[in-house]
């Protein structure tokens, strides 16, 4: 396994970053230089254009500097369960390849029944804590990574999976919207069988999509373009199944 994790990241590891870095740099020129105006370097940098009876001119505005924290933040909610066997050692690997960019503040969820936080530092270890389970708790693993959003406006959730899910489709759609209506984007991935193809529940994917929320299938290799689209708010109609 950690040979395979060591080509697969040879193979994939670079054309990530190559791809991920042009869209980071775009979104990182296209923010604001500013987080907002000091008031106080602002009216001490003006001083000298006071006129008496005109008041302070304001020529330049001082701001406290730029962000230097992530510029985004992706979390990422894997399933677990035996129909995911195949896609999860390329979501393992993905995942500790994306924890590695500074610009990006990623988080790993696993579920199956229940919901656990993983460290994707390490890709090995990652995969063994991804062995497959039973159950399918969709809607309980939306809740928890909501529970996780810091800036909803800057905040892309990556959900894989089949959305099978084991109870009703309800509480998925409901914690779906909830996501949507606090500035949270949504996108899915969805399971691959053996000959690559999508595999999933077609009633809820067409739910999700008349929500606006893409539900994908993309090969490993053209994972890094989805991904880019998607940091950057572009369409993902060339990857969209529903």
């Amino acid at each position: 396994m950690q040979r395979l994790l060591e080509r697969l990241r040879g193979a994939f590891g670079p054309g990530l970053r190559s791809t991920l870095a042009g869209s980071l740099h775009g979104l990182r020129r296209r923010r604001r230089p500013h987080r907002g105006v000091d008031l106080p370097r602002t009216v001490a940098r003006n001083l000298r254009h006071y006129r008496k009876g005109r008041g302070l001119g304001i020529e330049r505005l001082v701001g406290y500097g730029r962000g230097r924290g992530p510029l985004l933040d992706v979390l990422l909610c894997l399933d677990r369960s035996a129909s995911m066997a195949r896609s999860l050692v390329y979501a393992a690997l993905f995942a500790s390849l994306l924890v590695g960019l500074p610009a990006l503040r990623t988080r790993v969820l696993a579920f199956a029944d229940a919901v656990a936080e993983l460290d994707a530092a390490d890709p090995l270890a990652l995969v063994f804590a991804l062995r497959p389970a039973g159950g399918t708790a969709i809607a309980r693993a939306l809740a928890a990574a909501q529970e996780r959003v810091l800036r909803p406006a800057r905040t892309l959730l990556v959900l894989c999976s089949d959305l099978r899910e084991g109870g009703a489709p309800e509480p998925l759609l409901a914690r779906v919207d909830a996501l949507a209506s606090s500035g949270v984007r949504v996108l899915v991935l969805l399971a691959l069988d053996e000959r690559g193809l999508p595999r999933y529940h077609i009633g809820v994917a067409a739910a999700l999509a008349a929500r606006d929320v893409p539900c994908c299938a993309c090969a490993p290799d053209d994972f890094p373009t989805l991904l880019a689209a998607a940091l950057q708010g572009d369409a993902l109609d060339r990857w969209a199944v529903a």
